[in-house]
Formats: C-alpha cells, sequence, structure tokens
C-alpha cells in the first residue's frame, strides 16, 4: 500500500509560489480527500461496494492540476461528489455495526489508516518542498500510522487462523474500534458542512 501511495502525485519540478498556491487551493482540499477516501474504500474491499472513481482516475485528475494549476469546475464537481459519496458509505458502514465485532474493526481501521496514509504522504511532499515546520509532525504521524498498520496486520492475521488475541491485542482492538468509528463519525459531518456552506454545492447533500 505505501509504495502505491508515494506515486500517486507527482510534485517535482514545480515552482514552490505555484505549490503554495495549490496546497493552499480548495482544490487541493477535495481531491486530497477523495483520494484518501478511494484508499481507505480499498481497505473495505468486501464489506462496501466500491462509489464513483477509483484511486487511479483521482490521482490522474490530480496530477493534472498540479500540472495546469487548475482544475474545471464541473470536473471539481466530480471530485467533491466521489469524496462525500465514499465517505458517506465508510461512515454508514461503521455506523451501522455498533457493536464490537473484530473483524469489522479490523477492516474499519485498516480503511482509517488508508485515509491518513495517503492524506499525509502527499500532505508531506508538499510540506517538504515549501519548507513548512509541520513537517516533522507530519513524519511523526506517519510513523505512528505505520505502527498501528503493522499492529493490525498481525491482528487480522491471527482472526484469519482462528487464533485467540492476548489481552492487549483485544485492548488495542477495543479502543481501536471508538477512535476509528468517531473519526468517520467526525470526517462525515465535516465534509456535510462544508457542502452546505456553498449553494452550489447543496444540492449534492440533499
Amino acid at each position: 500500500m505505501l509504495n502505491r501511495q508515494k506515486q500517486a502525485v507527482n510534485i517535482e519540478n514545480i515552482e514552490p509560489n505555484k505549490l503554495q498556491d495549490i496546497f493552499l487551493s480548495e482544490e487541493y482540499f477535495w481531491l486530497i480527500t477523495a483520494l484518501a477516501a478511494a484508499c481507505a474504500e480499498e481497505e473495505l474491499e468486501g464489506y462496501i461496494l466500491p462509489k464513483g472513481l477509483g484511486t487511479k482516475e483521482i490521482s490522474e485528475m490530480f496530477n493534472q492540476m498540479v500540472r495546469f494549476g487548475m482544475i474545471e469546475e464541473e470536473r471539481l464537481d466530480v471530485v467533491r461528489k466521489n469524496a462525500w459519496d465514499k465517505i458517506c458509505t465508510i461512515a454508514a458502514y461503521s455506523n451501522t455495526h455498533p457493536i464490537f465485532d473484530k473483524k469489522r474493526t479490523v477492516a474499519v481501521s485498516k480503511a482509517f489508516i488508508g485515509y491518513w496514509l495517503i492524506f499525509q504522504l502527499i500532505q508531506s511532499q508538499w510540506q517538504e518542498k515549501l519548507n513548512m515546520s509541520e513537517l516533522s509532525d507530519t513524519y511523526n504521524f506517519l510513523d505512528g500510522l505505520l505502527l498501528d498498520g503493522a499492529e493490525l496486520e498481525k491482528i487480522e492475521e491471527k482472526l484469519s487462523t482462528q487464533q485467540l488475541l492476548d489481552d492487549d491485542e483485544e485492548i488495542y482492538l477495543r479502543s481501536n474500534w471508538k477512535r476509528v468509528r468517531k473519526f468517520w463519525e467526525n470526517l462525515y459531518e465535516e465534509i456535510f458542512l462544508r457542502l452546505l456552506q456553498r449553494e452550489e454545492t447543496r444540492g449534492m447533500i440533499c
């Protein structure tokens, strides 16, 4: 997953001023959110039906925006809709199963890891190019995500072979279940409010 995500967006040979403008733009927010949501969606294969564009198509749109410094409003609407649909689906799946279940918890937690890995990896590329002070915090967060991902893989392997989890793994998974469910709920609300605030995008959620 990590190597694939590192290649998602290419910002080499882009002028710093242009990068700064893109990094602060609404287009950047929606493209990175849609791409991160698509990666999360992939981690839930077999649990939910994918919605709209996949990571490859969104990456291509992201790279086109980086090259030309803009994206047409019609295509941006497609990106917004994809981000919204994917986050709605994941949040709904998470909320539909409020009782702790180990396998579902691993799946939704891996979706959380997938979302943040792509988001922070792309963010770190910009921060590095722009010499931003937040880069060290981003790397620390990425380190934590990778450790969580490794732990989840180990738990998933145990569950697939019907091994019992030890006490630490059980506690870790239960605490992750609460944290991740809250994350998807909050992300849903954030995107809902963003779309609601603009008359042009209100129709996507109504």
